[in-house]
């Protein structure tokens, strides 16, 4: 009985951990986990864009906590999750047909850095985003979008028809989110 008692609270103590941290799965593409502390990121990060782009174009901050704008909340947390699992597709299908395709990857975000050195501090600004959270959530995403571009254009292929026929054919489960996958986006 103490044995069942001290597994209940270790498992218990684990579970709260994860649950603290935010490392615990809220989707699984391909066998490949995207974390829930991701997706929080990446929907704070969203959020500061809209944001930052209201005040850039003369209007106000939106304030997402307020019940008039649940809706939009709700619609950012879908479209984060959509962008991680849509880029989650790309990296694991890169790697599995193009055997330098993370190595290409990089070397698109090196290129862009050296073209323009201050983006690091636009992205601080932008997306309250440290360095290594930009470059997870915002530009090697881009860079496996414009390598897998390049390299189907270079074949004569159309990257847009693979790319919705791989978010198909994947296999994309999702767990502790109100949110079902379509085979296209989460809604």
């Amino acid at each position: 009985m103490m044995r069942i008692l001290i597994l209940f609270f270790f498992f218990f103590g684990i579970f709260a951990i994860l649950a603290i941290t935010g490392f615990y799965p809220v989707a699984l593409v391909d066998g490949a986990p995207i974390f829930y502390r991701t997706w929080k990121k990446a929907e704070n990060a969203a959020i500061r864009f809209v944001n930052a782009s209201a005040k850039a174009s003369g209007g106000t901050s939106i304030d997402f906590s307020r019940q008039e704008n649940a809706e939009l909340l709700l619609s950012v947390k879908r479209d984060t999750l959509s962008f991680l699992i849509e880029d989650k597709i790309i990296s694991v299908a890169g790697e599995r047909v193009w055997g330098d395709f993370a190595v290409r990857a990089k070397q698109e975000v090196e290129a862009a850095f050296r073209k323009n050195p201050g983006v690091l501090e636009g992205g601080k600004a932008v997306y309250n985003l440290d360095r290594d959270d930009f470059l997870k959530l915002i530009f090697m995403p881009q860079a496996r979008k414009d390598v897998l571009t390049e390299t189907f254009r270079a074949r004569g292929q159309n990257y847009e028809e693979w790319l919705r026929l791989a978010k198909k054919s994947a296999s994309v489960r999702l767990y502790f989110v109100p949110f079902k996958w379509t085979g296209e986006r989460v809604e």
